[in-house]
């Protein structure tokens, strides 16, 4: 996975620089009106997700363009449980665009062990990804996991969350940004802090 890695961080400003100069302008003359506009239809907790569903597939589009023409091995593979192959070993991809936090969302269905997660921070003033974390880790191998489909209330839950514990920091491969790991015995989740790109 090291060569993964390396990938990934060496092409993070260029991947972002991508989708900010060439792919964003792109979706705004679509839309027929700038990022900074569209975000008045958004309710204020539907930001994040719409961002999410607007930029997720430029983004990996501009991300897989990178990896590949840097290292070999690395192809698209969308499943029900993975995004990517590497070397044959399935990948899950899941971004968001909250800024720095806790976790990440995804659907309710079983995912593979491998998993890249990347945080996003977008500056709201011009609609453009100012911020970036990323890490691959394997879930096998820590106690953070996806949440169950079922809540507290017997309901079926389409969306379920992904939380790190404090335990699993040694588990982590952080490829850019970085981990804040709470003090006390009183907080146990990792909080996943962006980095300037």
């Amino acid at each position: 996975m090291q060569s993964l890695v390396d990938a990934i961080k060496n092409n993070i400003p260029t991947i972002i620089k991508e989708m900010n100069k060439v792919c964003i302008p792109a979706l705004e003359k679509a839309w027929g009106r700038k990022v900074t506009d569209q975000m008045q239809f958004w309710d204020n907790d539907q930001v994040s997700v719409e961002f999410s569903k607007n930029f997720s597939i430029p983004l990996n589009n501009c991300f897989f363009r990178a990896i590949t023409s840097t290292i070999t091995g690395f192809e698209e593979k969308t499943t029900r449980g993975s995004d990517y192959l590497f070397n044959g070993i399935p990948i899950e991809d899941k971004n968001t665009f909250s800024g720095s936090g806790k976790g990440w969302v995804g659907n309710g269905f079983g995912k593979c062990d491998w998993h890249l997660l990347k945080r996003f921070k977008i500056d709201l003033t011009t609609g453009r990804i100012v911020e970036c974390f990323a890490m691959l880790v394997n879930l096998k191998d820590t106690k953070g996991a996806w949440g169950e489909k079922t809540n507290k209330e017997g309901k079926t839950s389409q969306r379920v969350g992904l939380s790190f514990l404090k335990e699993d920091i040694d588990k982590l491969i952080i490829i850019y940004g970085s981990v804040k790991v709470p003090k006390g015995k009183r907080g146990k989740w990792l909080e996943f802090v962006t980095e300037k790109v």
